[in-house]
């Protein structure tokens, strides 16, 4: 990311932009612009004040948001990406830790980091800073140079502060779900076929040494560690999770408009950083992309797994009994789905 590309993102009028007020302590408030006549203004006030300006990116530049589909389908997670422009001497923040995952990477000047050494605590995706952490005496500081990435855990106390140039960062973060997550998922389908989890705590609990509730719940986790069905659990959760990662649906439009079918000598391939889910029920192919469910005949088994897996091929090359006309419209389909794109235009 070049700082022109920043340049062009935050001039093409942004619905998501903030930037931190830096005060004597280095404390601040994400301050959003959503008016378009405001923007202009918004920017100078920043800059005018060393405040540090953030636009969200990954829905504005299109290498970012490859970057982030590609992250989620390796890892599973959903990934969003940040650019940091901050003048000279600017502290973003005060000490604080976040409650998400973040790789910093350093693409102008120079920013030093002031990180704790073991971690304050795990945090929930809900659970924000309270405003008075602190760094311990014994910190880490270490200096991001252009080029230099940094993993930083959320539950780390953390501070940052430009040196005497500009500096320009991105950030891509990510919250991934949790074993609670799974659990409490679990619990809710569990209560919602048994009424027994829902049933009131008996009567005088509260003045009880607790031996009564500890039994009950004891008798109730080994009822679900036994059941036969946690791995359908485990798949509507899964199912229900794959719902969260956006599509890219560039190309769509185009292919929409020119109407073109395609031809036997036309080149296709899996849209990059695809992130779908896919099973087999009964006679068909289900797969689920986004909030979308793709239903196939189960015969087209053998040319989904091709046309999924393999970057560029030609309509012909489809494997399967099918004459070229039925690869063609096969395909056609999947590009109608958003699961491939043609290859062979610029």
């Amino acid at each position: 990311v070049t700082p022109e590309e920043v340049d062009g993102l935050i001039a093409s009028r942004p619905t998501r932009l903030s930037h931190v007020p830096t005060t004597e302590k280095g404390v601040g408030e994400y301050q959003i612009a959503l008016n378009d006549s405001d923007i202009g203004e918004f920017v100078y006030d920043a800059a005018a004040h060393g405040s540090t300006l953030v636009a969200r990116a990954e829905n504005r530049l299109p290498k970012l948001g490859l970057l982030c589909r590609l992250l989620g389908r390796e890892l599973g997670y959903v990934f969003e990406a940040g650019l940091y422009v901050a003048p000279p001497g600017a502290r973003a923040v005060r000490p604080h830790y976040d409650k998400t995952e973040v790789f910093v990477l350093q693409l102008v000047g120079r920013k030093q980091w002031h990180i704790d050494k073991t971690r304050a605590f795990v945090p929930r995706f809900e659970e924000h800073d309270s405003g008075d952490s602190e760094l311990a005496p014994d910190h880490d500081t270490l200096m991001l140079a252009p080029g230099d990435l940094l993993y930083l855990p959320r539950g780390y106390v953390h501070a940052a502060v430009t040196q005497g140039e500009p500096s320009l960062q991105m950030l891509i973060r990510f919250t991934p779900p949790s074993w609670e997550d799974w659990l409490h998922a679990v619990v809710k389908r569990a209560a919602d076929e048994d009424d027994k989890l829902k049933r009131a705590l008996p009567p005088g609990f509260l003045g009880s040494d607790g031996a009564a509730l500890a039994a009950g719940a004891a008798e109730r986790l080994a009822a679900l560690a036994t059941r036969n069905d946690l791995g359908d659990m485990a798949t509507q959760y899964l199912d229900e999770w794959v719902t969260q990662f956006p599509t890219d649906m560039a190309g769509q439009v185009r292919d929409i408009l020119t109407g073109a079918a395609l031809q036997a000598d036309d080149r296709v391939g899996p849209r990059r950083g695809l992130v779908v889910r896919r099973r087999q029920e009964g006679e068909e192919i289900v797969i689920l992309i986004g909030r979308r469910r793709v239903v196939l005949p189960d015969v087209f088994d053998e040319q989904l797994d091709f046309a999924l897996a393999t970057p560029v091929f030609a309509v012909r090359d489809l494997p399967g009994d099918l004459t070229d006309d039925e690869k063609a419209v096969f395909l056609q389909r999947l590009t109608i789905e958003g699961l491939i794109e043609r290859k062979d235009q610029g």
